[in-house]
């Protein structure tokens, strides 16, 4: 899974689950309890996936003396270039995602 800085992506997610929880109080199947298992839930979303991807991102960021350097060097940016570089009818480049390590793992 390719992610991002996760603002956005975090945000829209947000937006669904917490109207979820809205909807399931206003029509009396849930109590004001949802909410506090939604921030619960949130949180440790946050904590364990969101916050981690978007510092190693962020360090990724300054990692490299500039986007030349990045290309060369970081892992995903190589793949995305060899993968820019080849032509139609051409062999994919041998890359893996799984061998590129820009996300952490998640237990």
């Amino acid at each position: 899974m390719f992610s991002g800085g996760m603002g956005l992506t975090g945000g829209i997610a947000d937006v669904g689950s917490l109207c979820d929880c809205l909807v399931g109080i206003h029509n009396g199947r849930a109590d004001d309890s949802i909410l506090d298992k939604y921030d619960e839930v949130r949180r440790r979303i946050w904590h364990d996936v969101i916050n981690p991807i978007s510092s190693d991102n962020m360090t990724r960021l300054f990692k490299y003396s500039g986007p030349d350097e990045a290309i060369e060097k970081d892992p995903f940016f190589k793949m995305i270039k060899q993968m820019q570089e080849a032509k139609n009818g051409d062999e994919p480049p041998n890359v893996s995602v799984s061998e590129v390590n820009f996300m952490p793992t998640i237990n």
